[in-house]
């Protein structure tokens, strides 16, 4: 909303002391009102004696302007406030200030700088700036963003105005997109004009510094105000014409309410709305094709409970309470739509000023009839400016008890207050006769709230299932997700990236018959055959297609010919192009029967060569394991907390949980003494600093048997990888004694 009568004016004064002084002069030793022909001449003579200026200018109110920014911060006054013509006089904080700036105290500069600022009102009735008439108190934004951004560019000062002068935002919003504006190396959207000349007169004085193009706190100020900067009122007293619902601050401000994350199969689409909604609260449903509207927001269904008992005279009675009995009884059930709706509005009501998202997440969404699924819902989709629904619809009777219910009674949707949303909708006149947050907090009619996230996951291989609609299709915002490499992430699910800033990849495997290729390059080759063969990308493999078992870096036959080779045959190439499965030296028609073969004890297993000859048809590159890897990757595997685990990646998890469990080791050097400390005795070297393996750079055969894994300080460590467990004096048998006396896990051999 534009508030067209309010006006965000500044001083016009340079903002240099060596004319801001010589006008406070004037009112220092006047000590009394000075009539403004008298202070004309008067500061004239300061600045001539002072070698400013040796003929008084023709404009002689560039004089009294001298005067503004003296009189904005309270300095100096009028006697008859309001008349621009009335003398002026120094007021006891400009005399505080004047002595200050003459004695070189930066103690009292400083103070009476941030008194100034808890006293005086900038936006309105200011006497150093008559023509300003706004709510917002501009100087001390400036200052709290300053502090909460440590510093704060001119451009995204006059952004922050923006938002809270044009778009009504809280200055925890504003400050909020600014933040997401940096992370995204977006362009800070404002229509403000900022001629500010109070910044260069804080900095002049030393209560601000300029740091590039960042406006900063000095120091001393950042450490010694802080607490009362983040006091300071951002709007003055002017009628607060906002309602209090419009007022709230909402997490995710800038996220859209209704995204569906669409993509190849296995491209990390469900993966990308964890890591973003981590650590909020969520709901999730998956749709399939006998999802309908009840199974989404829900319906009354027999359950277990207490029932009355009834005789031919109504309930039976005993000790004056009536019988009661496990019996079926009928009750609303609710789904999640209706879980997350009421989950919604109970964060709306009880979340203060800082109100916490509500993520309904639906998996495969056009894997269901979404016309069927969402009814009428369908238009809640449409969201105002606000975010509120632009078009509440009324409830069913059974669902309006079953809400009005929930808000009243039950525990977990209870609220300990009334909805407030009178303004949420322009216009709404309501059909029984009450409020719109009446309505809505007795189950009348239906209103999504800001704080509601529908995001959704759609396989772009699957959509011919459910097509969408393009009237359902426009109300959602959509992210594609690419197929790309696979990347090591953190905890968090953020990126891990190398010394030189690059990511780590993944560097999966497929392992068959002693020989191995890269994951990566094969889903490349056979996308390629799979656009051409499909003339679409809609069937082509994502990197998370197919993974791991956990704790291991390759993706064995087995897992591999049934999950992979069984989509690319069934989905893909089964009606196009099968020459990707012709066998060498096989007459015969490709088919998928290839791929398996029985082992001697009758079970069918993946046939490796069909594999090998697989990746020779895709001009995959194969390369051949060597014995020790075959070891510690196939047969040296042992139980580690529970989950089988290869030698080497055993040994990987046991240096990074040593890490993790000692950050005050910030260095690769000492993690490697700690450790080795607490190997005492063990004969194998477990790890070797950046340096230490670099004297391994003429023995190729011994380098590669390190792996390498980079510490959040930017320096390498390289963990061996040559691990046997066949006899007793192998190194791994050694090293399981060792885990086990420093208590770093449990390890127990796979029967």
């Amino acid at each position: 909303m534009l508030h067209y009568m309010e006006k965000l004016i500044f001083p016009g004064h340079i903002g240099k002391l060596e004319y801001i002084m010589p006008a406070m002069q004037v009112y220092v030793e006047a000590d009394d009102c000075v009539k403004t022909s008298d202070y004309i001449d008067r500061e004239f003579s300061i600045l001539k004696a002072n070698g400013v200026e040796s003929e008084m200018k023709d404009d002689k109110t560039d004089y009294t302007k001298d005067a503004e920014l003296p009189r904005y911060f309270g300095f100096v006054e009028r006697k008859t406030p309001g008349d621009v013509k009335s003398d002026c006089r120094i007021t006891d904080l400009g005399k505080m200030f004047y002595d200050a700036v003459k004695e070189n105290n930066q103690d009292d500069i400083n103070e009476a700088i941030m008194t100034a600022f808890e006293t005086v009102t900038f936006g309105k009735n200011n006497e150093g700036c008559p023509g300003s008439n706004t709510r917002l108190e501009a100087p001390n934004i400036l200052l709290i963003a300053s502090l909460m951004l440590d510093g704060v560019s001119r451009q995204e000062y006059a952004g922050i105005l923006y938002e809270m002068l044009n778009n009504n935002a809280p200055i925890v919003n504003a400050l909020v997109k600014i933040k997401l504006c940096r992370e995204k190396n977006q362009a800070i959207i404002n229509k403000v004009r900022v001629d500010n000349k109070v910044v260069p007169f804080l900095v002049n004085v030393g209560f601000l510094m300029e740091d590039g193009s960042l406006i900063k706190l000095s120091p001393v100020v950042r450490d010694e105000y802080q607490d009362r900067i983040t006091k300071l009122p951002t709007t003055n007293d002017l009628e607060n014409i906002f309602p209090e619902d419009d007022m709230k601050i909402y997490k995710f401000e800038d996220e859209p309410r209704q995204l569906i994350f669409y993509g190849a199969p296995g491209t990390g689409k469900s993966h990308e709305i964890n890591v973003v909604t981590k650590g909020q609260s969520v709901i999730r449903i998956t749709f399939h094709p006998d999802s309908d509207y009840s199974t989404f927001v829900g319906s009354y269904k027999p359950t277990m409970g207490k029932g009355k008992v009834y005789g031919a005279q109504g309930p039976l009675r005993k000790d004056n309470e009536d019988i009661e009995e496990e019996r079926i009884v009928y009750t609303f059930v609710k789904q999640a739509f209706l879980k997350a709706y009421l989950a919604a509005w109970k964060k709306m009501v009880e979340g203060g000023d800082n109100v916490s998202p509500q993520f309904l997440i639906i998996e495969e969404i056009n894997r269901g009839n979404c016309a069927q699924i969402f009814g009428d819902l369908f238009q809640l989709l449409d969201r105002s400016d606000s975010n509120y629904s632009t078009y509440p619809i009324v409830a069913d009777s059974d669902l309006q008890q079953a809400i009005e219910k929930a808000f009243a009674e039950e525990n977990d949707y209870k609220l300990s207050s009334n909805i407030k949303v009178d303004s949420a909708v322009k216009g709404y006149v309501s059909n029984f006769g009450a409020t719109l947050s009446d309505d809505v907090q007795h189950g009348r009619v239906l209103l999504l709230p800001p704080n509601m996230f529908i995001w959704a996951t759609m396989n772009t291989s699957d959509q011919s299932l459910f097509p969408i609609d393009s009237a359902f299709k426009r109300r959602w915002e959509w992210q594609y997700i690419k197929i790309a490499n696979g990347y090591e992430r953190d905890e968090e699910g953020k990126f891990i990236f190398d010394s030189n800033e690059k990511r780590i990849p993944l560097n999966w495997k497929i392992r068959f018959n002693k020989q191995e290729c890269d994951w990566w390059e094969f889903l490349q080759a056979v996308n390629k055959r799979i656009g051409t063969a499909t003339s679409s990308d809609d069937k082509k493999l994502g990197y998370f297609f197919c993974k791991p078992k956990k704790g291991e870096t390759f993706i064995g036959e087995d897992v591999f010919v049934g999950k992979v080779v069984f989509y690319l045959w069934n989905d893909v190439f089964k009606d196009n192009d099968t020459s990707i499965f012709k066998m060498e030296g096989v007459e015969e028609e490709p088919s998928y029967d290839v791929f398996y073969e029985e082992n001697k004890y009758g079970k069918s297993v993946a046939n490796s060569q069909a594999v090998e000859q697989l990746m020779k048809n895709l001009d995959v590159k194969i390369v051949s394991i060597s014995g020790d890897a075959e070891q510690e990757g196939d047969t040296g595997k042992y139980n580690f907390k529970g989950v089988p685990t290869s030698l080497r990646d055993i040994a990987k998890g046991v240096v990074l949980d040593f890490i993790s469990n000692n950050p005050d080791l910030t260095t690769a050097e000492s993690i490697r003494d700690k450790f080795e400390q607490s190997c005492a005795g063990f004969g194998t070297k477990v790890i070797k600093t950046e340096s230490e393996y670099h004297e391994l750079d003429g023995q190729i055969s011994q380098a590669k048997n390190w792996q390498e894994i980079i510490l959040t300080n930017g320096e390498k460590l390289y963990i061996n990888t040559q691990w046997r467990a066949k006899n007793p004096d192998d190194n791994f048998i050694k090293f399981i004694k060792v885990i086990e006396n420093n208590n770093w896990g449990t390890i127990s051999p796979i029967a």
